[in-house]
């Protein structure tokens, strides 16, 4: 499962769907689901969208980018669909989360990196073993 969850960290700018990632793997999309979400707790579509918010934190608290400019560079078709998606997942509006301020403990130019890497020592710590 790690090269899956790799897979979706590398593409997760583009339109990902579960056959794509379960053809990584070798596996029928119906296994590969049942195994990623037993590998990571959550279906192999819900990580990409975590990593998906991740990264748009990160660049709404490093950059000026307008929000239409990170919904694309974080793999959104619309910028609408961006703004629903992250105020549904985080509770705030992008505008509204650059405005938060931010955490002094996590430098913001690895933001992106450490949140990745939560996700992977968060998965370890669970016990799960890679199948």
């Amino acid at each position: 499962m790690k090269h899956a969850m790799a897979y979706i960290q590398q593409h997760y700018r583009e339109k990902l769907t579960l056959e794509d990632v379960a053809r990584q793997v070798n596996l029928s999309p119906f296994h590969f689901s049942r195994v990623f979400k037993q590998y990571a707790g959550c279906a192999p579509m819900e990580y990409a969208q975590k990593i998906r918010m991740d990264m748009a934190k990160c660049l709404l608290k490093t950059t000026d980018l307008p929000i239409e400019q990170i919904a694309e560079r974080v793999g959104y078709g619309s910028a609408s669909s961006f703004v629903n998606m992250f105020t549904q997942k985080v509770g705030l509006s992008p505008t509204q989360f650059r405005k938060f301020p931010i955490c002094k403990e996590e430098p913001p130019l690895s933001c992106a990196k450490a949140a990745l890497r939560r996700e992977y020592a968060e998965n370890r710590k669970g016990g799960m073993n890679q199948p």
